[in-house]
């Protein structure tokens, strides 16, 4: 029996580092986010933790009641089962989380756009010379889409350059109402900037990939463009899956 005593001691000791990591994880990308978001994660991601954290303690605690020991047993084996359900729930509820709260704020631009996809298009970091920063930033659940927005004032914009930057990348330039090629692939473009809906086509847009399915309707795609404004020196880099 002390065998097995100390079996399940070492079993609730396990799971109690086991799901303190996988919480750690869980909720490493929320700490760029809102304060009310950042508490809630951190409530899901570190519970089973807790709770096998008080298992391991009772454990000790009654190592040498036999009937405890037993009931603790059957408990750490109960919630091993439901954890992996919790932490798929868990997951499906962060990614809620993120999606209905994105980030906004300019100074986690680098930590969210990092990748080599994204970075052949958006700078590796926002220009020192850039007024008016707005970022924007949310996860695809479901049917919704995954965005990556930034836009700036660059008074110092050098045309001639930018055009040298992205002509030979883009498949497409022009205006948004000159487009015609995949329907309804630009038509939520710049709607998480400052930009009113009228004035997007005073904007040229280097169209750097764009997807689209079957439907005629583009029901699902993405696009990764960048544009300029000659008149205003507003730039936008955005791209969009969904």
């Amino acid at each position: 029996m002390l065998k097995e005593i100390k079996k399940n001691n070492k079993l609730a000791f396990n799971f109690t580092i086991i799901t303190f990591i996988i919480g750690t994880l869980l909720f490493y990308e929320s700490l760029f986010r809102q304060i009310n978001i950042i508490l809630i994660t951190l409530l899901i991601s570190y519970l089973p933790f807790i709770i096998f954290f008080i298992i391991s303690l009772l454990s000790y605690h009654f190592e040498d009641n036999l009937k405890a020991i037993k009931i603790i047993k059957i408990v750490t084996k109960i919630l091993t089962y439901l954890q992996v359900f919790y932490y798929f729930m868990a997951i499906f509820m962060i990614a809620i989380l993120m999606a209905i709260n994105p980030v906004t704020n300019p100074k986690y631009y680098k930590f969210f756009v990092n990748s080599d996809e994204l970075t052949k298009i958006f700078p590796k970091q926002i220009p020192y010379n850039a007024e008016n920063v707005q970022f924007y930033y949310a996860p695809g659940v479901l049917q919704g889409s995954t965005d990556y927005v930034l836009y700036y004032i660059d008074k110092n914009i050098n045309l001639d350059r930018f055009n040298d930057l992205f002509k030979a990348k883009a498949i497409w330039i022009g205006h948004e109402k000159d487009y015609t090629e995949k329907r309804g692939l630009l038509t939520g473009i710049f709607s998480h900037t400052s930009i009113e809906y009228e004035n997007k086509n005073n904007f040229i847009i280097y169209l750097i990939e764009g997807e689209c399915d079957d439907s005629g309707y583009c029901n699902h795609g993405n696009y990764l463009l960048v544009a300029i404004n000659e008149n205003t020196n507003e730039i936008i880099y955005e791209s969009s899956s969904w």
